[in-house]
């Protein structure tokens, strides 16, 4: 077994639409594998940090797309009024 790890993190205080909008609002941030796994490993993606508003419900969703053997795409998205002004997600990925 072979592992490859790391964090990747979104901070867009105070002016960017994480901060400020509303509704759907999502990024995705793309991951390569150095070097690559033989096959697709199994990736795990959880929050690390997280700066939010009171002044709303907090909504947040971080998952592994996209996994091949060399990379994959860590997603993240928020929703209705949830103000984020940072977002660290670690993760882990387990293969060959």
């Amino acid at each position: 077994m072979k592992t490859r790890s790391g964090t990747e993190n979104i901070s867009e205080y105070p002016n960017g639409d994480w901060w400020t909008g509303s509704g759907s609002r999502e990024r995705t941030k793309h991951v390569d594998f150095k070097p690559p796994f033989r096959e697709p490993p199994a990736v795990m993606a959880a929050l690390s940090l997280l700066d939010v508003s009171k002044r709303d419900n907090v909504r947040i969703n971080v998952e592994a797309r996209n996994v091949t053997k060399s990379s994959f795409d860590l997603h993240i998205s928020t929703w209705g009024g949830t103000g984020i002004a940072s977002v660290t997600a670690s993760w882990i990925a387990v293969g060959e």
